[in-house]
């Protein structure tokens, strides 16, 4: 980071490898909120400070990056939008039980 603010500027640097981290850091904050794995302070301290760090990388990196090279994706965020409708579509007329889906596999396989 350092070399990108005396540059100011990103150079051949690319953000994937600080969004990886980032997502990372915000899957283990989850897993150790005290409604989800409890007495996991220190999983929580640690990567909540990972959080702050990596965001502050980001940010920084969005700050001196060209427009051609900075995260948001049109294309890929209305696709992702269409994909979030049609699991809220489908997801009441999914059969999530078990002995139903054997019941009908039986069935299939008597016909």
């Amino acid at each position: 980071m350092a070399t990108i603010v005396k540059g100011k500027s990103a150079q051949e640097f690319k953000s994937d490898p600080y969004v990886a981290t980032l997502l990372n850091c915000m899957l283990w904050v989850f897993y150790g909120m005290p409604f989800v794995h409890p007495d996991s302070l220190l999983v929580l301290t640690i990567n909540g400070c990972g959080f702050v760090i990596e965001l502050a990388y980001i940010t920084i990196f969005l700050i001196y990056s060209p427009v051609r090279k900075k995260v948001p994706n049109g294309l890929g965020s209305l696709f992702g939008l269409f994909q979030l409708g049609l699991y809220a579509t489908y997801y009441k007329r999914t059969n999530w039980d078990e002995d139903d889906t054997r019941r009908s596999d039986v069935e299939l396989s008597n016909t």
